[in-house]
């Protein structure tokens, strides 16, 4: 009887056994979903519940952002992308990819370890490079053109520590210096002229009678 009964739980213990490695090795085989973190300025909403800063993100989630709102997410080594005021997407993110489907507002990726691919509202499919901004119409503005956010600050989009906003305008800004400075001098030479005529005038004086 000893014999059978220790046969017995020798058998049961490499059954036992067995069954653990094989749910081992299947939940080993089982990828682990991808996260990221979250930053929040104002009212961000992931699947419509309110969300924080250092809030963990899966892959797959919908991220909504409010009015003068804005959700950064920091993906590991995919890269950093944020989420403008008044914007949803959609964003399914791996090791080192990310793609997005944003149907509302816009969407920038502030850097990236490969082109990140965007779908809109408007039914296109766009591949974005860091700076890139893409609102839901489909309208994209390229890496180096900053942009101002919902407060006015100027946003270094393609982080290459120049803040870009006012380009166009600082781009006026020597010719502006140019015609004024014409302008005053025509105004200082017109009036210097007028001012020499009255003081060379000849003054003639009646004779004394």
């Amino acid at each position: 009887m000893l014999g059978k009964h220790s046969v017995r739980k020798f058998i049961t213990s490499i059954t036992v056994s067995a069954v653990l490695c094989v749910y081992s090795t299947i939940a080993f085989a089982i990828p682990s979903a991808s996260t990221g973190e979250l930053t929040v300025i104002g009212q961000v909403t992931v699947n419509g519940q309110p969300a924080v800063s250092s809030s963990t993100i899966l892959s797959g989630e919908t991220i909504t952002s409010a009015a003068d709102s804005t959700a950064t997410l920091s993906l590991g080594k995919a890269g950093t992308v944020r989420l403008e005021p008044n914007s949803s997407v959609v964003l399914s993110f791996s090791e080192s990819t990310i793609n997005g489907r944003l149907s509302t507002g816009g969407f920038t990726v502030l850097n990236s370890a490969q082109n990140v691919n965007i779908s809109t509202a408007a039914g296109q499919n766009l591949v974005l490079k860091a700076g890139d901004t893409v609102n839901a119409e489909g309208v994209t503005t390229s890496a180096g053109a900053d942009h101002r956010d919902a407060s006015g600050k100027c946003i270094d989009d393609n982080n290459d520590e120049k803040f870009e906003c006012d380009s166009k305008k600082a781009a006026w800004l020597p010719w502006v210096l140019i015609f004024g400075g014409a302008t005053a001098g025509l105004i200082w030479a017109t009036h210097d002229s007028n001012k020499a005529d009255l003081s060379g005038a000849a003054v003639i004086v009646s004779p004394t009678r």
